[in-house]
Order: C-alpha cells, then structure tokens, then sequence
C-alpha cells in the first residue's frame, strides 16, 4: 500500500517574498546569468505593469535566474507541479 502525503492547499494565501530578500534574490542569480550569458530579447513589453504571466520553456534550472533578472525588482510566484516532484516510497 502506497503513503498517502498531504496535499498542497489551494486556498491558503499566497506567501509572498519579504522585501529584504528581494536584493538577495538579484545578487544570487546574477553570476548565473552572467556566466553563460542567455540572449534576452524583450518584444512589445515598454510600459507593461503588473499582473502579468511570464511563461518560459525551462530549458534547464538557471531559467529561473534568468526570470529574476528580467523581472526585478518586481516579485515571482513560480507555478510548478509539486506532487510530481514527491516520490512515492514505500
């Protein structure tokens, strides 16, 4: 018989970056970003405001460093699938 987890729950609150960490976030992914150098290209977006859906093809992990650079100082809820992430083990 498999364990069963407890699953996320959808209706809490959002929990949001503190501010403080903000700068943090931006120091951390820079030298990622910097390093191998992705080809940014914004198109159509001068005087875009929040809300807004940031969508990527996560070619790999450093996406999301990539996405706090573009974004900054601007905040990220990453929507990912959590119950993939959890292994079933018996």
């Amino acid at each position: 018989m498999k364990k069963s987890f407890p699953r996320f729950d959808m209706a809490r609150d959002l929990i949001r970056t503190q501010w403080y960490l903000k700068p943090i976030t931006k120091l951390l992914s820079w030298p990622s970003v910097v390093a191998h150098k992705p080809i940014i290209t914004r198109n159509g977006t001068e005087g875009l405001e929040p809300p807004f859906i940031l969508l990527c093809n996560h070619n790999a992990f450093m996406d999301f460093k990539v996405a706090t650079q573009i974004i900054y100082p601007r905040r990220a809820n990453y929507v990912v699938a959590k119950e993939i992430i959890i292994l079933d083990v018996v």
